[in-house]
């Protein structure tokens, strides 16, 4: 797979434009606001591990949770800011609505494949990803920013996976698990990506084939792995709740925000 074609191509690129354009004018009073005291100020101003990028911060990040999340790659894009602009909250609300834009473009193209290469229906896709209000929190609020990077990440692996299926191409295949394995490292949430990936494949086939569901051996352990690292890092909140309790909580949850994506 050429990523550099991918990237630079002048359809794409004109495309991600008119996305990054719209998103700004949706989201445009929130690159204004200030930083806020629900978890900004414990995951980037009062953060030493964000103030510098150094061997001992990069190390930090790998072995410590948020305080229950392990999201090393947020944490990484945070110094990245801080970087660039210190405590400035415009470039951080500026990345989130970058970030947005190119889950849009990234929707524009798996729809695309979905839906049998529709270019009408892919863009309209794209569109409503990009001005829908349930994403409203995600893209304005910065502590929110394990959201809108892990699923960037996770849609691009899902996006080069649907090209792996088509060409076969075992260095896609491999691009795939480790833009897999980046979205883990923004947000656990993301270990649901194998079962979509084991749905799509029935989807486009009819079948689960036995070959096809190898491919999906390594997202499968990757998932297992980041839900312990989970886990450890919740030790207080699995305990207050049983299976059951946990498993209804998942139900209302995915049911609530089904409801928000169709009557928002």
């Amino acid at each position: 797979m050429n990523f550099k074609h991918l990237l630079l191509h002048k359809r794409n690129l004109l495309i991600f434009g008119a996305l990054f354009l719209l998103v700004l004018i949706t989201f445009w009073p929130s690159l204004f606001g200030e930083f806020v005291f629900w978890d900004d100020d414990l995951l980037v101003f009062d953060n030493p591990v964000v103030w510098a990028i150094s061997p001992w911060t990069i190390w930090k990040i790998f072995t410590m949770y948020d305080p229950e999340l392990y999201i090393p790659f947020t944490f990484f894009s945070y110094q990245i800011n801080y970087a660039i602009s210190g405590v400035d909250p415009f470039v951080y609300h500026l990345t989130n609505a970058l970030l947005h834009s190119i889950n849009a473009l990234l929707v524009i193209g798996i729809s695309y494949y979905l839906s049998g290469k529709n270019k009408v229906a892919a863009i309209a896709a794209g569109l409503l990803f990009a001005v829908h209000p349930l994403h409203t929190e995600a893209v304005s609020w910065i502590s929110a920013r394990k959201d809108v990077l892990s699923t960037m990440f996770f849609l691009l692996s899902y996006y080069v996976f649907l090209r792996y299926r088509e060409s076969e191409n075992r260095r896609t295949y491999i691009f795939s698990i480790l833009f897999f394995l980046f979205a883990l490292f923004s947000k656990v949430v993301v270990v649901t990506l194998p079962v979509i990936l084991l749905i799509t494949d029935w989807y486009k086939e009819g079948r689960i084939k036995l070959s096809r569901i190898k491919d999906l051996i390594p997202f499968v352990a990757l998932s297992f792995i980041f839900g312990i690292i989970a886990i450890v890092g919740k030790p207080g909140q699995i305990g207050t709740s049983s299976p059951l309790e946990g498993v209804l909580m998942a139900i209302k949850s995915s049911a609530f925000y089904l409801g928000k994506l169709i009557l928002p």
